[in-house]
């Protein structure tokens, strides 16, 4: 009797044991592996699913629920930079690692990816994960105008936390707002004690602002610039509304001029200076899209303005040139711009879209040397009164003037019509913004 009462105290906790080992079997293996993985991926470097679910806000609404926190995390959790791992901060990481925010930006689910990829590899990247909390190497040149002796983007965000709800914590957003705004509103941007010169009432600070102003230094980041290369290798003579719900029509697309001492067509010349200006506003910081890129297209006028409208562009440049027959003299630049009783456009474009056609022609005329002609302001521009932003026309010279045909064809007159345009562009956004 003693012998079989101690064998069965022995054989019921080793059943037990073994009921427990398969239900824990399967938890264990889920736990360790498929937690970290959404749709093949791991996320393992960036990403605790035990972390996920008890530390963060959002995470806590998936705990018990391993498959729909990871793919919580991977869909919304990685935009809004959750931390849900103890090992890894995206903000200290963005932070630390200022090569790494040049390419990638506010991309956050990049810098996840970065990291659990290649950075965890290397000690450089692995040290600045977590516990960086001020920026590393933020940017203080704002186009070609350095500023660091005026300002400082750690000191400059804690004295005016306001900035950050309103442009986000971005280096360039925050430098440009202090730029546009701050500096308009001479708020102080480094610390006084430490640079005399930050003082708004230096000279040296007035100095700077100045120097922004007159050499149209811009930081384009953010914003988005549509260039449309007048005409097209075949054009289009059948009509269209000139404006949303007008009864008047024009042709949707036209050739353009041709060139008789160049040999080129307009809308050969068009393309080229389109695409210097888009790499010098590129440079610039600026997002570019263009309405076309090569010669055999059949975009109309119409398509070309609704095209600006969703990318959401914050203006439009569409580049010609002009041609009159029989005025071989004529030369010199001018716009075209929506006139001020456009009924198919608000005052506030109609208003912006006048300053810009001013703007752009000047800064061409500056930078080319050439005459600065009238600008003309119109209602029946099919292009213009169909873009929802403002919408200049630059006509950038007489393809019927000899000399000028031949500038228009020369490709290092088109880079300084692309630079005096881009110019213009900065100026613009250096007043409306």
């Amino acid at each position: 009797m003693r012998g079989a009462s101690l064998k069965t105290r022995r054989a019921v906790p080793f059943a037990m044991l073994l009921v427990l080992l398969v239900l824990a079997a399967p938890c264990t293996v889920f736990a360790g592996n498929a937690t970290s993985k959404y749709k093949g991926v791991s996320y393992s470097r960036v990403y605790d699913y035990e972390y996920y679910t008890t530390e963060t806000t959002y995470g806590k609404r998936y705990a018990g629920k391993p498959e729909k926190a990871i793919a919580h995390f991977v869909r919304y959790g990685m935009k809004r930079g959750e931390q849900a791992i103890a090992s890894f901060d995206v903000k200290s990481y963005r932070y630390g690692c200022p090569k790494l925010r040049r390419e990638l930006g506010t991309d956050l689910p990049a810098y996840y990816m970065h990291y659990q990829k290649t950075g965890y590899k290397r000690a450089y990247y692995r040290k600045r994960a977590v516990g960086i909390s001020e920026m590393q190497e933020a940017i203080t040149k704002y186009g070609k105008v350095e500023l660091k002796s005026i300002y400082d983007y750690n000191y400059y965000v804690n004295r005016y936390p306001a900035v950050i709800r309103k442009v986000g914590d971005d280096d360039r957003a925050v430098l440009k707002y202090f730029v546009t705004k701050g500096m308009k509103k001479n708020q102080t941007g480094r610390d006084p004690e430490k640079s005399e010169k930050a003082s708004p009432k230096s000279a040296a600070y007035k100095k700077l602002k100045k120097k922004i102003k007159s050499t149209h230094s811009f930081d384009g980041t953010g914003l988005i610039v549509c260039i449309d290369p007048g005409h097209q290798a075949v054009g289009d003579y059948s009509h269209e509304a000139i404006g949303p719900g007008s009864g008047t029509t024009k042709p949707k697309v036209t050739s353009g001029a041709y060139g008789h001492w160049s040999h080129k067509n307009e809308f050969e010349i068009n393309l080229e200076v389109s695409k210097k200006l888009r790499d010098e506003l590129k440079a610039r910081g600026y997002t570019v899209v263009m309405t076309r890129t090569t010669h055999n297209v059949h975009i109309t006028n119409i398509e070309r303005a609704q095209f600006a409208n969703k990318s959401k562009a914050d203006i439009m440049v569409r580049i010609h040139a002009n041609d009159i027959d029989g005025a071989s003299s004529l030369n010199g630049v001018f716009c075209y711009a929506a006139a001020g009783n456009n009924r198919f456009l608000s005052q506030k474009v109609i208003t912006r879209g006048q300053r810009l056609a001013v703007l752009l022609r000047d800064a061409q005329a500056a930078a080319t040397g050439q005459r600065k002609g009238g600008n003309f302001y119109e209602n029946d521009m099919t292009g213009i009164n169909w873009a929802k932003m403002p919408c200049v026309i630059v006509e950038m010279g007489y393809m019927s003037n000899p000399s000028e045909d031949m500038r228009l064809a020369n490709s290092g007159f088109q880079m300084k019509i692309a630079k005096g345009l881009a110019n213009g562009i900065d100026q613009y956004f250096l007043e409306f913004t």
